[in-house]
């Protein structure tokens, strides 16, 4: 099984998915990590680009980004929004929104269980 996990500085857990430029990949089995790497993305959303009223309104960049984690079944992050939870879940992923920054630790955490949630987009008011 692979994990996505979102990140912009190559060491944390990024906090809102659709600015998200890149991805750990973690490759696991059973609740051993396996690998980790590092997979580029295009942003659903531009560093000024916050009116979120309308969830379905960046749905094409939702697909873009969707189509670059297909062989994953985890998408691991600190934020997102209604639209994007449900795009990932129609992709027959599973959207995990969580206020650990620990990328290594997340996975972790995730495959024993143990792996804190939230709900929603905890970068704005979604």
């Amino acid at each position: 099984m692979r994990i996505a996990v979102s990140t912009d500085d190559g060491i944390s857990i990024c906090g809102h998915l659709g600015r998200v430029s890149k991805f750990f990949i973690y490759e696991v089995e059973g609740d051993a990590i396996i690998s980790r790497g590092l997979r580029e993305v295009t942003p659903v959303h531009g560093p000024n680009d916050h009116h979120h009223d309308n969830h379905n309104h960046h749905h094409g960049g939702h697909g873009t980004l969707i189509s670059s984690l297909l062989d994953c079944s985890v998408v691991i992050t600190n934020g997102m929004g209604g639209g994007m939870i449900a795009a990932l879940t129609d992709a027959g992923m599973d959207p995990v929104i969580t206020g650990e920054r620990d990328p290594d630790r997340a996975v972790k955490n995730y495959l024993d269980g143990a792996l804190e949630t939230t709900y929603g987009c905890n970068h704005c008011n979604h």
